[in-house]
């Protein structure tokens, strides 16, 4: 009885089991620690000081975040690398799940305080009033899905505004999204699976999801009729550690921040980016397996065949063959959905498998190149490293990926992003390497344009904001309830706060003072509602100063026209209030005479207080409100003139 095919079979399934089983080793190696990084003992006491921290995880968020049911534990860049830096820095915690709850649900959980981290979170101007965040650790992008059978294109992420867009409730794209897409063609969804159902349905024609997060649902939950039809670049998502709003936590974040400038994980995230590429893996091992289980098959009839008292379990084993094949034809038929081009070689470079997507994108059909080609002489590649040095990080990492530009059938040039991953044996010798290839040749245009169009918007973000900070007057801008969300320095200076940080998140109106502050607020809700105003009120400091302001308020919109926030500028009006109130208290006095005055008993001239003699006439007019006309009395007239003034 020949035996060796299942002895192959058999071994094909220890490699695959061990391949599995190598997700759940420690990731310890993975993470080459900060080695610069110092505590000092005042930050070692403070963070000994701290209760274990209540840490909550976003269960189905590969490759950040997961529960792996197997080890009963959670798994991902930002659990393994959290532990990491818990363990330096000697950081208490406990992890705590509960399955029925909803990312949104979780969020809520910080926001009210109930724990104290979550992870793994973008950075919006929401979450931080009630939460603060470390430095970015990982970064991905956004994908619009659509059904691969409406063919829906997208030129940038802007046309999303003629489209209905689904996402799910609480996720970081949706303040980018509302920007320009009509709040009305906007539909939210509590978890992924109505999302899903939402396009299926015709309910959405593109839902928003993380792109890493759809490339893993869409082999495990079986979304081959979805497709990923754009990357918004424009919005990338940067996921930090999420922690509630407290001076304690705010401290902890920036020692962490020290930390993690310093710490290599590049190899931690290789460990899980790379799940998708084994999966693939485990495919096509599956069809090339299938030659061998028929012939195991032809075997076993055969023995079956002669042993007659075995029959009915010969037709068992066959029922469960033709199971398999269709199983790993519809696997094949997978394959050759996705828009990647999938390529599997010899170590010598010879293509043994070349999926529909490679000769979409390329121009050679399979049986143009397979066994007869090898990839880097077809296709003309370009790396950016010598070839050796790939070699050598794929034998050590059994992974690699980069840029490659190759050449098409028709001479076109374009730019790939590369993955690599070794195959092995069970004598763990290299046998094959698996290549996936995605033409980034546009985005890879548009990245350069949009670093040219930042670097503009960086320029003109810095001189704006120096002359903001140099403006001698308050430059300050509110939301609709009154709450600071930024103030120059010269802002800061009237109302004595010693940084933005103090007010920053903060509502104004507990500053005016109690007889203008209803026309304040007044004055705030008619700016939301288009008009611009202007108002003289009296504040009172954070060091208890009052001081007198004048602010001007204008209605500031966004590129859709939507009023999003009101922009002031305030002036000092202190000095003026005090010149008024004296000028005021100066008019309201009645000017009179009174006391003794000193006046010539012959000229009838009047001294005054330095000493000086003035005319009878000029000293009244200088000290009442009196006005003189000169004219001449009778008797005048007549011993001076010898005129007598005739009567009236």
């Amino acid at each position: 009885m020949e035996i060796r095919p299942f002895l192959i079979a058999l071994a094909v399934a220890v490699i695959m089991l061990r391949a599995s089983a190598g997700f759940a080793d420690s990731t310890g190696d993975l993470i080459q620690p900060n080695r610069s990084f110092i505590l000092s003992e005042q930050e070692s006491q403070f963070i000994q000081s701290l209760p274990p921290l209540k840490v909550m995880v976003d269960e189905n968020f590969m490759p950040l975040s997961y529960y792996n049911v197997k080890t009963g534990a959670f798994e991902g860049i930002s659990v393994d690398l959290y532990r990491h830096i818990a363990e330096r820095l000697g950081l208490k915690h406990q992890f705590l799940r509960d399955p029925t709850l909803t990312w949104k649900d979780k969020v809520e959980l910080l926001k009210n305080r109930k724990i104290d981290l979550l992870m793994s979170a973008s950075f919006t101007a929401e979450r931080a009033q009630y939460g603060v965040f470390t430095s970015s650790f990982y970064k991905s992008f956004y994908g619009a899905i659509a059904l691969k059978s409406r063919n829906i294109v997208l030129s940038d992420s802007y046309d999303l505004a003629n489209f209905k867009v689904g996402v799910t409730k609480s996720t970081a794209i949706i303040p980018f999204i509302t920007t320009f897409v009509p709040a009305q063609q906007i539909i939210y969804y509590d978890n992924p699976i109505d999302l899903y159902h939402g396009i299926r349905s015709g309910q959405v024609d593109i839902a928003l999801r993380n792109k890493y997060v759809f490339q893993e649902e869409r082999f495990n939950k079986e979304l081959f009729d979805l497709d990923l039809v754009h990357t918004l670049v424009e919005s990338p998502s940067k996921y930090c550690y999420f922690f509630v709003k407290s001076e304690a936590n705010q401290r902890l974040v920036e020692i962490i921040d020290r930390y993690l400038a310093g710490v290599n994980y590049g190899k931690l995230i290789a460990h899980y980016e790379k799940g998708e590429d084994e999966l693939v893996i485990r495919y096509i091992n599956q069809k090339q397996q299938q030659k061998q289980l028929r012939l195991a098959t032809a075997v076993v009839v055969a023995m079956l065949v002669m042993v007659g008292f075995a029959y009915l379990n010969h037709r068992r084993a066959s029922r469960k063959l033709e199971a398999l094949n269709a199983h790993l034809y519809n696997q094949a038929k997978l394959l050759n959905l996705t828009h990647d081009s999938i390529i599997v070689r010899t170590m010598d470079n010879v293509i043994t498998f070349w999926n529909d997507g490679a000769a979409k994108r390329y121009g050679w059909k399979a049986e143009d190149v397979v066994e007869k080609a090898t990839t880097h002489d077809l296709l003309q590649t370009i790396f950016p490293i010598p070839l050796d040095e790939i070699k050598d990080i794929l034998l050590h990492n059994d992974l690699w990926e980069g840029e490659l530009t190759h050449t098409t059938r028709d001479g076109a040039t374009i730019i790939v992003a590369s993955r690599w991953s070794l195959q092995r044996n069970s004598d763990n010798e290299p046998v094959a390497i698996m290549e996936i290839n995605n033409d980034i040749s546009d985005r890879i245009r548009f990245e350069k344009e949009l670093l040219l169009r930042e670097q503009d918007l960086s320029n003109s973000e810095r001189f704006l904001k120096a002359v903001i900070d140099t403006e001698p007057d308050c430059i300050k801008i509110l939301d609709i309830d009154g709450n600071v969300l930024m103030m120059n320095r010269a802002g800061l200076e009237m109302i004595d706060a010693d940084s933005v940080n103090q007010v920053k998140g903060e509502c104004i109106y507990p500053l005016v003072t109690p007889p203008y502050r209803d026309a304040f607020m007044l004055l705030t809700q008619q700016v939301f509602k288009g008009i611009p105003g202007t108002l003289e009120f009296e504040a009172i400091g954070l060091k208890e100063r009052h001081v007198w302001l004048e602010t001007h308020a204008v209605p500031f919109r966004n590129e859709q026209g939507i009023i999003v926030f009101l922009l002031g500028v305030t002036r000092d009006i202190t000095a003026r209030k005090q010149m008024e109130a004296e000028r005021e208290e100066a008019l309201t006095r009645v000017k009179k005479l009174e006391g003794i005055i000193p006046i010539c008993m012959h000229c009838k001239k009047i001294r005054d207080d330095q000493n000086s003699w003035n005319q009878l006439e000029q000293y009244i007019s200088k000290h009442s409100e009196a006005v003189f006309s000169h004219g001449i009395c009778p008797q005048c007239a007549e011993s001076l003139y010898n005129f007598t003034p005739k009567k009236s």
